[in-house]
């Protein structure tokens, strides 16, 4: 009877976490104020690495906390420095290259044009008009593709997530992809 009892209130206690964390993982970054900006991260990156390129930016919350995770290279190594968007701590990686990227072939390839770009803020206030206004943005990255830079925005409503690709430079709707 008690172990009975006893795993019926291990179940109840799992269940509560589980759902205090899917309450956290769900809150709305559009509507926060962080004390690092995007381009206070960027700085960081092109200060540590000046002559690399920079390829991908994620924004999403790592182990409770937002975290800029930025990546580049130059014609040897990939750099990778993850920025805590409230106390600036950073973690940072390297690697060298393979071949087929070395000599500035990925460089090339996958180079963000990060000029004249909107903010996250409005990529993810265009994301959010597209939904309706339904949902939280719960995290967002800058990714190239065929030389267009673009923002995909996470997008969660209760159990259904939607990507939606915004254009970095105007705020269009690029494309829209809904997963439930």
């Amino acid at each position: 009877m008690n172990k009975k009892i006893v795993t019926g209130i291990v179940c109840l206690a799992g269940v509560g976490l589980l759902a205090a964390c899917d309450n956290d993982a769900t809150a709305d970054i559009s509507k926060e104020t962080f004390k690092i900006s995007l381009n206070e991260a960027v700085e960081i990156f092109e200060e540590k690495h000046p002559n690399a390129t920079i390829t991908s930016i994620n924004f999403d919350k790592d182990f409770g906390e937002y975290r800029y995770d930025i990546e580049g290279v130059d014609n040897s190594k990939e750099y990778e420095i993850s920025v805590d968007a409230t106390s600036k701590d950073l973690k940072e990686k390297e690697e060298k290259l393979d071949r087929e990227d070395a000599n500035g072939q990925k460089k090339r390839n996958e180079a963000l044009n990060l000029e004249k770009i909107i903010s996250p803020q409005e990529a993810m206030k265009a994301a959010l008009a597209e939904m309706n206004n339904k949902g939280n943005a719960v995290e967002w990255s800058i990714e190239q593709e065929l030389q267009n830079t673009y923002y995909s925005v996470q997008v969660k409503d209760g159990r259904t997530e939607t990507e939606v690709n915004v254009s970095a430079t105007d705020g269009k709707i690029l494309s829209v992809e809904t997963d439930q």
